[in-house]
């Protein structure tokens, strides 16, 4: 737990869009992300594509950008992660 959270780095700095850039991998139930300056939304509509599910509500999150490095992290808690500064996530 502790080196997920050492190793997440949650920046909430606009780049721009050129800069954007976002790698993720699902396996064995483990998250491996690298994202930057990335919407939430964009992460999560990549997370149902590769995940092969449907996220609901995510068209209603801000498109605050998010930089994160994730890896080897279980699903839920990225999801915690990538949800935490997100309106009414609890």
């Amino acid at each position: 737990m502790t080196r997920a959270l050492i190793t997440a780095l949650v920046v909430l700095a606009a780049l721009p869009a050129s800069a954007q850039q976002l790698s993720l991998q699902i396996r064995d139930g483990l998250v491996t992300m690298t994202a930057v300056g990335v919407p939430v939304r964009q992460v999560l509509a990549e997370w149902g594509r590769i995940g092969g599910t449907r996220v609901v509500g995510a068209d209603r999150i801000p498109a605050q950008p998010l930089t994160l490095t994730l890896e080897n992290v279980p699903e839920a808690k990225a999801l915690d992660i990538i949800l935490r500064g997100a309106a009414g996530y609890v």
